[in-house]
């Protein structure tokens, strides 16, 4: 019997859609690693408003269906998807499965200029508790939708796509969808991070998250795990998968080979 490939199940940051990582697929699966991505529930306004758990719950039945498939699992988290990453994570790593005589499971978690919050902390008060000299982060370019907010096109050029041409840039953040404010305001209840073996992908041009926010991610899961982890310095703006595909498969590719096999 043939072992199948791991998948890397990338949960994906705020306001995109899928086609917005087909770059990225096209790359990371070149390299023979199946590559999966969805649209997360929060992303596009309805009513009521989806929260964390609605991409949780999301998340959970992917991992059900891979699992189910007994499919070794890479999680990828970016940006915001870092929270329902950590969150959905729970009774599926590949340690806890192989105890029940089930196969497949999580074998890695991989935070790329990710959110990874202490537990009982959110987005907004993780930004409001930790920053840097300059203060905390200020998303100046969204703009109010009530439950939801939306992107200024020029300001998320200017931050999420700065290491490309401008008016490519500025293309990029026109396509920016509405997403759900009520995902941010959620806990974290569980350290996924602190159970199974994580890397993070320090992204150093980074405007939205800067690099100083993501070291604070990477002490928060070191304190957790009781040793250093697994970080990869990589030279890009916040959205990678725009301005650098194929170098963002490349440290993938790193990671799963380190880790897998």
């Amino acid at each position: 019997m043939v072992t199948p490939s791991p998948v890397l199940l990338f949960v994906p940051g705020a306001a995109t859609y899928p086609s917005f990582y087909d770059d990225l697929k096209i790359h990371i699966q070149s390299s023979g690693i199946d590559f999966h991505t969805f649209k997360l529930a929060t992303v596009d306004a309805r009513q009521p408003a989806a929260s964390l758990q609605n991409d949780v719950d999301l998340v959970r039945s992917l991992l059900a269906d891979f699992c189910d498939q007994g499919r070794d699992i890479f999680m990828m988290g970016h940006s915001y998807g870092g929270l329902p990453m950590t969150e959905s994570a729970r009774g599926f790593t590949q340690a806890n499965r192989r105890k029940a005589g089930k196969e497949g499971g999580i074998v890695h978690l991989i935070y790329i200029t990710a959110l990874a919050p202490d537990v009982g902390e959110s987005m907004e008060s993780t930004n409001a508790s930790q920053h840097g000299s300059e203060g905390p982060l200020i998303f100046n370019f969204m703009i109010d939708h009530g439950d939801y907010f939306g992107q200024d096109p020029e300001g998320s050029a200017s931050v999420n796509f700065n290491a490309l041409p401008r008016e490519v840039a500025v293309a990029h953040g026109r396509k920016m969808a509405l997403h759900s404010k009520l995902c941010f305001r959620v806990a974290l209840t569980y350290a996924a991070y602190a159970d199974i073996p994580t890397s993070y992908i320090k992204v150093l041009r980074d405007n939205c998250l800067p690099p100083w926010w993501q070291q604070a991610r990477i002490e928060t899961i070191q304190k957790y795990r009781g040793d250093p982890i697994d970080v990869y310095n990589f030279d890009s703006d916040h959205c990678f998968q725009a301005s650098f595909p194929a170098e963002t498969a490349d440290i993938v590719k790193v990671i799963v080979d380190k880790h897998y096999g």
